[in-house]
Formats: structure tokens, C-alpha cells, sequence
């Protein structure tokens, strides 16, 4: 288990170009606000909601932890997707899961 960097924090060209600022920085937030002890692995299954916004499912193995959170920001489009945030200890990425 791992606490989280703030310093060294990044995103991938992939989450720039799909997940809007406002939504990468509620799943930093979501992260910040845990107070379980983090695992280095973070997972946020990401799934739109008709237009009326996006379920945030964060959740992961070490200890085990979720939890379900609606985003009510219309994306303009589809967002089902998992991210994932890997913390290695010198710094944080934020990426898509087809770039893990």
C-alpha cells in the first residue's frame, strides 16, 4: 500500500483527450478523500448515464474498497470505460485502460 503523490501527478495523451478536466480532477478528488489506507492500484469504472451524467464506480484490492459516485456533468459522449491510476511511489499516471 502506498500513499498517494501529490507532487508528480500525470495523465496519458488518452485521458486528455477523452475525460474532461473537470471529471479528471473528481477522480483525483475521489482518491484524495479515501480514508482507507490507498493501494497502488486505483480502478474507476466509468459508465454514462442517458445525458444526465456518469456512475463512477472506485474501487480497490488492498485493503478492499468501492464506492459509487454520479458525476451530473453531461458528457457529450459515451463514456464506459475503466481507468486506472498506478502509484509506483516517485509518481502518479491516470490512464485509460487500453493504455495499461
Amino acid at each position: 500500500m502506498s500513499r498517494v503523490n501529490f507532487s508528480h501527478r500525470y495523465v496519458t495523451q488518452g485521458v486528455n483527450r477523452q475525460l474532461s478536466l473537470d471529471l479528471q480532477l473528481m477522480l483525483w478528488s475521489m482518491i484524495d478523500d479515501t480514508a482507507y489506507p490507498r493501494d497502488e492500484l486505483q480502478v474507476f469504472q466509468l459508465k454514462t448515464l442517458e445525458e444526465t451524467g456518469i456512475l463512477i464506480r472506485h474501487t480497490q484490492e488492498e485493503p478492499a474498497y468501492e464506492k459509487h459516485v454520479i458525476f451530473k456533468f453531461p458528457s457529450p459522449w459515451a463514456l464506459d470505460d475503466r481507468i486506472f491510476v498506478v502509484d509506483n511511489g516517485e509518481y502518479t499516471v491516470m490512464m485509460l485502460s487500453s493504455e495499461y
